[in-house]
């Protein structure tokens, strides 16, 4: 198909995972392009579909840990190349879709990271069906060729369909769900578990289930087991490790006798967190963050899925849907728990999986300041735990397969999010519509302001310009913090001492760029860490590019002047006029102490022999 498209395709097949092996083989291609005169213009991974275990680390997919070699590779291959990652059946697009599982759905969520992360070499997503016939190959081609900032696609036979973020207000007004007999709760003494506990004990669950490592001795236990106690349910400890599928088999087994009503429902709250850049991620840690979250879900699912359960509740994050800096392991893990309760809906079985934003007992301003100084400018509000579950149980009631739940300011987060990351995800929600609504050209062109700047600088000495751009970086770093004025933006003081994070580094190097007109690393705020040391640094790159653009167009011109000198039509006499006046720039150039005078001030202070060689040069006369 990209054959037919008009494509050169470099073929890489992948055995072993080896992330040196998979650098080189990426090298390797990439020189054999480029030997070729064919530099890559484009990277299509189908390394999702090897879904089968990592054969070292089997709680993470084959698939998965491939795709995550792969994006270090091109990291270090320094391809800018974009990137595009085909799954087969791994979204849903219509209730008749069953889904593969969550092997394959765990790309999508590490890709939402990628892109938050690598913007710059990120091409999408693009789900395929089980058999791809002749048209969903052609309408794949269009999809690569044309995105127009789709990056969540699925290609069917019947057309093209794109990712959108939609209001579940019915999930809203719809009966909650009743918790009645015994409820299993994984990660009851960590704080999202415990509020669950509680509320559930609240509202009418006679029996909890705590599947808690170290069971009642764990910390927090009793604490939390004396107050569903006084909400009047009856607490039994299960002490194992959810992820450990024997233990929790053996743990659920002794149920019947020491719990004397049926489970009737299963809310998975446990995991673990281990944030960090996709760069250094290791396949170890990749494991870790899948076996706590993932394998512990599919445990339970394969483990009750005899039972008739009212409900089936998954905590997932919003890091799954919208990515988040730093959790490209969290976000293929929520994204597989997102896929598990489609997976189970689509059979007819209880599921929910929420999408949850941050809790407000988790991010307060008095626990860190920096935290909730963060969720603030990106358009986050912590939620409260007491109306934050009442939402779970409606949607639970309403058995919504997968939703997102977050109290958010749509402006500041849209703003935010669609500075780091081009996407089409959030456009059919009307409160975000007028957001991202197109300005007038003139006062959004970037092409424009850049041209603006340009000129702006033109003919200003090197520190004439480094204080115009130093201005320009403190006004934008203003911007991005929320100030109203530059006082709180001294050239010399640290970004990170101001208040810049990752975040809004991401948002302050985005305004950078479309000011400028320049391409910036994503790191440019980091390793120019003042307003001065980055205004130095944009004054360098824009004098480069000037010296390039000047030399570029001596070239072009040299060109034209090679062409008219090998015309017939010139006669000899005027071709050694040209070539003779040619020896003499030459000249000028090749001995600096014949360097001619051609400003007025220069020309002050010439001498008379001096002046009458310059004439004589210029205009041939003296």
């Amino acid at each position: 198909m990209l054959t037919r498209h008009g494509a050169r395709v470099k073929e890489i097949t992948l055995g072993d995972v080896d992330d040196d092996a998979l650098a080189g083989q990426v090298y390797d291609a990439l020189r054999s392009a480029s030997a070729g005169g064919h530099a890559a213009t484009g990277v299509l991974s189908l390394l999702a579909l090897a879904e089968s275990p990592h054969p070292e680390r089997p709680s993470t997919p084959r698939g998965l840990a491939l795709t995550l070699a792969l994006v270090q590779a091109l990291d270090e291959a320094e391809v800018e190349a974009p990137l595009w990652c085909a799954t087969c059946a791994a979204m849903r697009v219509t209730d008749s879709d069953r889904g593969s599982g969550t092997a394959q759905a765990q790309v999508w969520g590490l890709g939402q990271v990628i892109a938050v992360e690598h913007p710059e070499r990120w091409g999408g997503l693009v789900d395929l069906p089980d058999t791809p016939d002749r048209r969903t190959r052609r309408l794949l081609g269009g999809v690569l060729a044309n995105a127009a900032g789709e990056d969540q696609v699925a290609v069917r036979p019947s057309g093209v369909f794109h990712r959108r973020i939609a209001r579940a207000a019915q999930a809203m007004n719809g009966t909650p769900w009743q918790p009645e007999g015994a409820v299993l709760i994984t990660g009851a003494t960590e704080p999202l578990g415990a509020h669950t506990a509680r509320r559930l004990a609240r509202d009418g669950a006679r029996n909890l289930v705590l599947v808690v490592p170290r069971g009642a001795e764990a910390e927090g236990a009793r604490t939390l087991a004396a107050d569903v106690a006084g909400l009047g349910a009856a607490v039994t400890f299960l002490d194992c490790d959810p992820a450990d599928r024997n233990a929790l088999a053996r743990a659920l087994g002794t149920l019947s006798g020491s719990v004397d009503q049926p489970l009737t429902g299963v809310v998975h709250a446990a995991g673990t967190s281990d944030d960090g850049d996709l760069s250094p991620l290791t396949l170890e840690r990749l494991d870790r963050l899948m076996r706590a979250r993932v394998g512990g879900a599919l445990n339970l699912h394969e483990l009750t899925e005899h039972l008739d359960l009212s409900a089936f509740v998954l905590f997932s994050s919003m890091a799954g849907v919208f990515g988040a800096e730093g959790q490209g392991g969290q976000a293929a893990a929520y994204a597989a728990l997102d896929a598990l309760a489609q997976h189970r809906r689509a059979r007819g079985m209880a599921a929910t999986s929420v999408a949850w934003g941050p809790w407000s007992e988790e991010d307060t301003a008095e626990d860190d300041p920096a935290r909730a100084k963060l969720l603030h400018r990106s358009g986050l509000t912590p939620m409260p735990p007491d109306p934050a579950l009442t939402a779970l149980l409606q949607a639970a009631g309403q058995r919504q397969a997968f939703l997102t739940m977050a109290d958010v300011d749509w402006e500041r987060f849209a703003v935010a999010w669609t500075a780091v990351r081009r996407c089409r995800l959030l456009d059919d929600l009307p409160e975000v519509q007028d957001i991202l609504a197109p300005v007038p050209a003139q006062s959004n062109d970037p092409a424009s302001a850049a041209s603006d700047l340009r000129q702006t600088l033109t003919g200003l000495s090197e520190a004439e310009r480094e204080h115009v751009l130093l201005d320009l970086v403190r006004t934008n770093t203003a911007a991005v913090l929320d100030h109203s004025d530059l006082s709180a933006v001294a050239a010399g003081r640290g970004f990170m001492e101001m208040g810049v994070e990752s975040l809004s580094a991401v948002e302050l190097r985005h305004r950078l760029e479309v000011a400028t007109g320049l391409r910036l690393p994503t790191t440019v705020v980091f390793d120019h860490p003042t307003p001065f040391a980055l205004a130095g640094y944009l004054t360098t790159q824009i004098t480069d590019i000037e010296a390039e653009s000047s030399s570029a167009r001596a070239l072009a011109e040299l060109d034209e002047l090679h062409a008219a000198l090998s015309d017939p039509a010139m006669s000899d006499a005027a071709r050694n006029r040209v070539v003779e006046r040619m020896r003499k720039v030459l000249a000028e150039f090749d001995d600096p102490a014949t360097h001619h005078y051609k400003t007025a001030d220069d020309l002050t202070h010439a001498t008379d022999d001096q002046l009458l060689d310059y004439i004589d040069e210029e205009f041939g006369i003296s």
